[in-house]
């Protein structure tokens, strides 16, 4: 009993210092950040590195030539009025500069061709792990505004720390910390929460200065994401409705240097002052004809308040407010209704390829205010403990969830667009657990399933994939190099199976690559005709139709004509890199079909 009493008096000391519970958070970045962190960069991150880059190596928003990262870069970098420009806003691309700026002072040799990281991802190690670092710093000043916007607030320390750990966790915002820290939705919730914490104390102390700088930080998050420039029209309505008209102009003015950056880089990229990339150069469009706000709060497909319930507890908390007359009830609720409505228009409402609904985790600053007023002002039938326990069990939801993720491939229970539930998550890794006959299968079907990326610790016990990268540097040959990683322990494939198409010739031609090893090089192409190259062998095939499923191969151009289709066939972990073959996302397969009359 005495052992207990002092765990729970050292509990309580621990929990009622501020300055220790910043030590264990960031103690707690720093570890998972080492863990499960990811100093890699996927998808719409390529946005805004590109734009990091661009700044860093061009002095401007574009670059005047393809950046050698080109082959890596997704659905979001495309050459555009001469220039290569990227579909996104620049802000978080502004944010990465300074890291990627230390990156290149430190480390910039290689290429694609010859430094395993490049080759793997596009950009070098460290670029990767100052993107990670960068993520870090702008996630844990967030946890501290957070918390101290509630303190400011007028709640006590223990409803400040609950609301916003609960808030926090419950928000997936982590994952785009450690998983995806070139995504926008780190800085754009900093921006904002920084934003309204300067709001709050200009209404507690009435001085100008911090309706300037609520303006700087709402346009600075305009540039990160356009739609968050909300609360900062909902804060200038507050403003004029309580008459404090210095106040609104000063917030105003606050963000003007955000807006004329913004319309530079629009005129540098598109050219015009205001445009949106999506619509200049991918031609996307929001769909009039849909309306999709339920399905972005409510839909079991990264419905808002589906996959983070505590979010029940903050609405709620924002009506009392409301009843109360307090600012932050109407507004906050004002951005819930905003925020689901206009992204309930986007063909991608549920937010593609992401962890929980990632277009709301902006909203946290009044959810975690809306949780802690719940606390605060809860209906007297409703004892503290239960309610603690309802925050606690709505947290744990969101992190068993958020925990599936890192253990389910999503090509496995749907696709990255959506088509998969909570239930499928649960599903998939209940029949793992039914069907495993020992631990050691468990662990093992566990380890095969992880997903979101190779993380530092990953690297350092050699659990990196190898690497085959075409290289047509030689317009005279194409050859494919093979990297190992700098700690590498897995057997190799004793060999790797290859399909080329010849569009022009009209002819098939399956080939082996075997026993490879590191800094090998293979020619597999010469002009017109596929060729032999050591351990690398092609035979014609008679076949005229395949179709290969993009789950099992992976399809690269060949040639300046793209006259040839190199497929590869995915064997074990070693990945390949080159000119990718796009298909669309309701494309499942890569399609040869040789006409009937065609001359062989």
């Amino acid at each position: 009993m005495d052992v207990y009493n002092h765990f729970i008096m050292l509990l309580n000391r621990i929990i009622d210092s501020p300055r220790k519970l910043l030590f264990i958070v960031v103690s707690l970045f720093v570890s998972l950040s080492f863990i499960s962190g990811v100093p890699f960069i996927y998808s719409d991150g390529y946005c805004y590195y590109h734009i990091a880059r661009s700044i860093h190596d061009h002095s401007s928003f574009v670059s005047p030539y393809q950046p050698e990262y080109f082959d890596y870069k997704g659905h979001v970098i495309e050459e555009y009025r001469g220039n290569h420009a990227t579909v996104c806003s620049p802000g978080t691309g502004m944010i990465l500069y300074p890291g990627i700026t230390i990156s290149k002072l430190l480390f910039n040799e290689g290429t694609i061709y010859d430094d395993y990281f490049k080759a793997f991802n596009g950009h070098s190690f460290t670029d990767g792990l100052s993107v990670l670092v960068t993520a870090n710093v702008f996630a844990i000043a967030t946890i501290i505004l957070l918390y101290k916007l509630l303190r400011e607030g007028g709640f006590s320390h223990r409803v400040a720390l609950i609301s916003t750990a609960g808030g926090y966790l419950s928000s997936y915002a982590f994952w785009y910390v450690f998983l995806q820290p070139s995504y926008t939705h780190t800085y754009e919730l900093f921006m904002v929460t920084l934003s309204t914490f300067f709001f709050q104390r200009y209404t507690l102390s009435k001085k100008k200065k911090h309706a300037l700088f609520a303006g700087l930080a709402i346009g600075f998050a305009f540039m990160i994401r356009p739609l968050a420039v909300v609360p900062g029209g909902l804060f200038i309505l507050i403003l004029l409705y309580k008459r404090n008209f210095k106040a609104t102009l000063l917030l105003i003015l606050g963000t003007v240097p955000s807006g004329l950056l913004w319309m530079l880089y629009n005129f540098v990229s598109y050219g015009n002052l205001i445009s949106s990339g999506y619509r200049e150069i991918r031609g996307e469009h929001f769909t009039l004809s849909e309306f999709n706000a339920h399905n972005v709060l409510l839909s079991a497909e990264r419905g808002w308040l589906i996959y983070s319930p505590l979010f029940f507890i903050a609405v709620a908390g924002l009506l009392i407010l409301v009843k109360r007359k307090h600012f932050f009830g109407l507004a906050g609720l004002a951005f819930v209704l905003i925020t689901a409505i206009f992204y309930g228009f986007w063909p991608a409402w549920n937010g593609g390829g992401s962890y929980g609904s990632r277009f709301l985790i902006m909203l946290l600053p009044f959810a975690v205010f809306g949780v802690a007023s719940f606390i605060k002002w809860r209906p007297k039938e409703m004892p503290a403990k239960i309610l603690l326990l309802i925050i606690i069990l709505t947290t744990s939801w969101s992190l068993v969830i958020a925990g599936l993720y890192r253990i389910t491939p999503e090509y496995k229970i749907g696709n990255k667009i959506g088509g998969y539930v909570i239930t499928d998550f649960l599903t998939y890794n209940f029949d793992r657990i039914n069907t495993s006959t020992s631990l050691k299968q468990l662990a093992d079907s566990i380890v095969a399933d992880f997903s979101g990326g190779n993380s530092i610790a990953g690297i350092l016990i050699g659990l990196s994939d190898p690497v085959l990268r075409i290289d047509e540097r030689d317009s005279t040959e194409t050859k494919i190099r093979f990297l190992l990683p700098p700690i590498y322990h897995s057997e190799l494939p004793e060999h790797i199976d290859l399909i080329i198409y010849d569009d022009f010739e009209q002819k098939i031609f399956y080939g082996k690559l075997f026993n490879p090893t590191d800094q090998d090089s293979f020619t597999i192409l010469c002009p017109d005709i596929c060729t032999q190259s050591g351990n690398l062998t092609f035979e014609e095939i008679p076949d005229r139709q395949l179709a290969l499923s993009k789950l099992t191969h992976k399809g690269f151009f060949l040639s300046d004509t793209n006259r040839y289709h190199l497929f590869y066939v995915r064997s074990g972990n070693i990945q390949m890199h080159g000119r990718p073959i796009y298909l669309k996302n309701d494309e499942p397969n890569y399609i040869i079909n040789i006409p009937s009359d065609a001359v062989q």
